[in-house]
């Protein structure tokens, strides 16, 4: 697996039309730069899925700081298949939604351990149904480690026109209650 990371020049504009497709850590250094994601018919970043016959855990980070996204019609993040686990981070950035979608998606069966937002705005242009996070299906935090302690931390954010008549969190790990 390789790690990707993203260096974009100091208050740049850039456009993304393919999603970033990974199998270990993504970093994102926004430097305050805006991506104008209108033209992606895809998630933007997504773990991709594994063979079905791969049950062995892999640690992928999300690292996401000092970036605007604008017009984002599907998942900032989603994770396309099992057994994948480790931190998100979105730090000081704006996410614009452009549509009814999930922000963070982890229902194929990955797992965040540490999820933190801070400092960020999210926002949709009209009100969204869907949940802003969803690991509906996931796995457990517990299934690759079973000392692990899954976190949501979410610090000094502003977000509005989110998950209108919907759970904020749609968090169900497999077996568990609805949170």
């Amino acid at each position: 697996a390789k790690a990707v990371t993203v260096n974009l020049a100091a208050d740049a504009n850039y456009t993304i039309s393919k999603p970033i497709v990974a199998t270990a850590d993504v970093v994102i250094n926004g430097n305050g730069a805006t991506i104008d994601a209108s033209a992606l018919a895809s998630n933007m970043i997504q773990w991709t899925a594994k063979a079905s016959d791969d049950t062995e855990w892999t640690k992928a980070d999300i690292t996401i700081s000092g970036v605007t996204v604008k017009g984002l019609k599907k998942a900032l993040f989603y994770s396309n298949g099992k057994y994948y686990y480790g931190d998100f981070s979105l730090d000081n950035s704006v996410i614009e939604l452009a549509a009814d979608v999930t922000a963070f998606d982890y229902t194929k069966g990955s797992t965040a351990v540490n999820f933190t937002v801070t400092n960020s705005t999210i926002y949709a242009s009209t009100a969204t149904t869907k949940s802003l996070y969803s690991s509906q299906g996931g796995q457990k935090t517990t299934e690759w480690n079973a000392k692990a302690v899954q976190t949501f931390k979410l610090t000094g954010n502003t977000m509005y026109n989110l998950a209108k008549a919907k759970n904020f969190f749609s968090h169900r790990q497999s077996n568990q209650k609805w949170n």
